[in-house]
Order: C-alpha cells, then sequence, then structure tokens
C-alpha cells in the first residue's frame, strides 16, 4: 500500500496561496519533589486509588460573538473572560442548483470581553482585521490591559496595547526589522507571565525568529530566547509559561518541545514529542506544579491507497501526550483516534486535561488511570472548535463552539 495526503475535516489549519485560508476541585496532587539540579519538579509516582472520578459538566451559559471564536483567555483573577473571534467569512453559491460552499474567514479584528456575569464588559475592535486565525493576546497591568498582535496595515508594529477601561490603543510598540514586512514583525502568539510582568512573543510566518522577551512596565525588549529556530520548519507555534513564572515551554513545528529557565534564560530540556508525525504541537501547558507538560498535535487524517485503487482513511492517534519536565519521559498518551486537537489546558487542580478536537468534540481525561478515564461531549455538528480555557478557580470551563462561548460548571 502507498499513503497518500489525505486531509480530512480539518480545514481551519491550512493556508491557501498566502493570502486567504480556508480555516476551518480541595482534590489530592499529584507528588512531586524538586530537582537539584535543574529546579525543575519531577512528576512523582501516582496512586490511581485514591483518585477521584472526573468531574461533571454542566451548561451555565453561552455568550455570543459575530464571528468563529479563534482564542480565548480569563483573566487572572477570573472576573473576565475575553475572546477574539474571526470575520464571518463568505457564502459561495453553488453552480446550477448545486449547493454552495462557506469560506471561512482566516482573520479578525475583535476581541469581546465579557464580566463575570456574562455580560459585556468592552468591545476591542479595530476597523481593519489585526490578527489570523490560531493568533493568541494576553491580560496584561492587573488584567487592566490586553497586548494583542497589531494591524494588518501596519508592517513595522511588533504588538498593540489596548486600555480595558475605555478600548481605546494606548501603546504600540514596534518590531524589530523596520525593513521587513508584516508578516515579520507583528506578533502571532503573545502569552503573559503569571504575575503580568514578563511577555514571551512569537513573531511573523515569514521569517525564522528567536521567542522574544519583553517587559510590560516599559515595553522594552528584555532578550532573545537562545537556541532559536534555524529554519522556517522549526518555528514557535505554541508558548506556556509554567505557574511560577519561572519557565517557559515553547511547542515547534518540527516536533520539539523546548523548556527554558527564565531565570538563566537558557534550555533546561529539549524533548521530541512527536517522533512519529509529521507536524510539531498544535498546544502545549503546564501542569499546575510544574512537573509535566502536556502537548496536542494538529496532525490530520491521511490515506493509503490500496491494491483496489481505492483510499483507506487513517485517524490518527496519540495527539494528546504528557511528559515530565525534569528529563522529558513519556509518562501518559491517549491513545484513541480521533483529529487534530486545540487548546490544550490542565485542569487548575492538575488532576485531568481537557482538549478539544475537529468536529467540536471536548475531552476530559486522567493521564493517571490506567484506563485512561475520560468523559467525551460531542459540543455541535460542524467544523473545528479551536479554543477552551479553565477559570482560575477551576469552577468554569469556557470552550468555543462556533461563533459562541459555551460556558461549563465543574463540579464533582
Amino acid at each position: 500500500m502507498t499513503r497518500v495526503d489525505v486531509e480530512v475535516g480539518v480545514a481551519w489549519k491550512t493556508v491557501l496561496s498566502g493570502v486567504f485560508a480556508l480555516i476551518m476541585t480541595s482534590l489530592p496532587q499529584p507528588v512531586s519533589c524538586a530537582d537539584s539540579a535543574s529546579g525543575v519538579p519531577a512528576a512523582g509516582p501516582i496512586d490511581s486509588a485514591q483518585r477521584p472520578g472526573l468531574p461533571k459538566l454542566q451548561i451555565v451559559r453561552e455568550l455570543q460573538t459575530p464571528g468563529p471564536v479563534s482564542s480565548m483567555l480569563w483573566s487572572s483573577d477570573g472576573n473576565k473572560l475575553a475572546a477574539s473571534s474571526l470575520i464571518s467569512g463568505a457564502d459561495i453559491p453553488g453552480a446550477r442548483g448545486a449547493p454552495g460552499m462557506h469560506i471561512p474567514s482566516p482573520f479578525g479584528s475583535l476581541i469581546t470581553i465579557w464580566d463575570a456575569d456574562g455580560q459585556v464588559f468592552r468591545k476591542l475592535q479595530r476597523p481593519q482585521p489585526f490578527f489570523q486565525v490560531l493568533d493568541t493576546f494576553a491580560f496584561v497591568a492587573g488584567n487592566k490591559q490586553i497586548v494583542a498582535p497589531p494591524s494588518m496595515q501596519s508592517n513595522i508594529l511588533a504588538f498593540s496595547v489596548f486600555d480595558i477601561d475605555t478600548g481605546e490603543i494606548i501603546q504600540e510598540v514596534a518590531g524589530s526589522h523596520p525593513d521587513r514586512p508584516r508578516n515579520v514583525n507583528a506578533a502571532t502568539v503573545v502569552a503573559a507571565s503569571p504575575d503580568q510582568s514578563l511577555l514571551a512573543l512569537t513573531f511573523g510566518r515569514a521569517l525564522a525568529q528567536p521567542v522574544a522577551l519583553y517587559s510590560t512596565r516599559d515595553w522594552s525588549k528584555l532578550a532573545d530566547l537562545p537556541d532559536g529556530p534555524q529554519n522556517g520548519a522549526q518555528r514557535p507555534n505554541v508558548l506556556a509559561f509554567s505557574n511560577d513564572g519561572k519557565f517557559l515551554a515553547v511547542g515547534r513545528g518540527d516536533r520539539i518541545a523546548v523548556i527554558y529557565d527564565l531565570g538563566l534564560r537558557q534550555v533546561i530540556q529539549r524533548i521530541d514529542v512527536f517522533p512519529d508525525r509529521l507536524g510539531g504541537a498544535s498546544a502545549i501547558a503546564f501542569s499546575p506544579d510544574g512537573s509535566m507538560i502536556a502537548v496536542g498535535s494538529g496532525s490530520l487524517a491521511y490515506g493509503y491507497r490500496l491494491p483496489s485503487g481505492s483510499t483507506e482513511t487513517v485517524p490518527p492517534h496519540d495527539l494528546v501526550r504528557v511528559f515530565s519536565t525534569k528529563d522529558g519521559s513519556r509518562i501518559a498518551v491517549y491513545p484513541k483516534p480521533f483529529y487534530p486537537a486545540y487548546g490544550v489546558a490542565w485542569s487548575p487542580d492538575g488532576r485531568f486535561l481537557a482538549f478539544i478536537t475537529g468536529y467540536r468534540k471536548l475531552h476530559l481525561w486522567d493521564p493517571f488511570r490506567p484506563d485512561a478515564s475520560e468523559l467525551a461531549i460531542d459540543l455541535s455538528a460542524g467544523p473545528d472548535s479551536l479554543a477552551l480555557a479553565f477559570s482560575p478557580d477551576g469552577k468554569q470551563l469556557a470552550v468555543g463552539v462556533g461563533s459562541n462561548v459555551r460556558l461549563f460548571s465543574v463540579t464533582q
């Protein structure tokens, strides 16, 4: 049999011709100890018999946005929830009475912020798009500001800073390459440290660049992290800070996850997280105690050409994996076949993982039980969900479902 490229079901991640795209709770903690050399907590033994079961989810609220939800984030105090949404896209009529199709837009120009009661607190909107699908943003300044990618009309800017109370842009920071276009200078992934004093950013897709660190006090660039990408295949895709802010995990396009000690500004761990996959990480997250990282892959289904000439579609397996940050060893794998994983997140108590996959399926998974205990919920028919986020207290889980944000209560 011959393997052939067959992309199935996840058009959100496919970019066409550089201009357009088809995008489609108190509970026992794992035992851990500190590694004396690196300072990274080590994943300890898990007594699965003592672990309670997975929680129950109940829908408590549905928040609406004008277009598909692309990324989502709670403020650190849990009082606000923000979501970026894409422009609604375009409908293309079918020929001669045939069914038409909807082409989603890969661009967005709106971040909606809700308060704790689900009321719209502020809309951060620009006349022209300022982010693409899967670009992210961050709360800073004690949750009074949001850092986001800059306007697509600017070539030289790295990021913009919005004041949440007024909705106005109060700061714009130039990129490091004033002679290059937006797809070099503009931030794509924006992550803030837990104390919101530090930004980690990745930049435009046209040039392989290291992850950069910026101060949120004066918006100065502090450093480019070492051992950056040498080519486009090694470009950093996703970022995550540890809860104590001492470490940064970077998921790259070449399947490698790199963990940096931010105090030393050096690599302390390099893990080949998907040696058996063509693509790299689509999501990455530290466990609350910092002893593990969970990574998700955006690998697509593939097909084999059979002797008969037909094609057999094979869904990918093992797309969510858990690794020790101390030694890089693999701790657990979600073994079942499913479509690409996005929005992988640990519950704040560290008991389980939540992730969403193609065709809007939400999974809760306990990676420490021998039977790989899980709960899977069909959110609705349709294309991918791309974002989810736990509230800081772990009592709510927000999930992007098309153009809505669905809020679940999380109870044992």
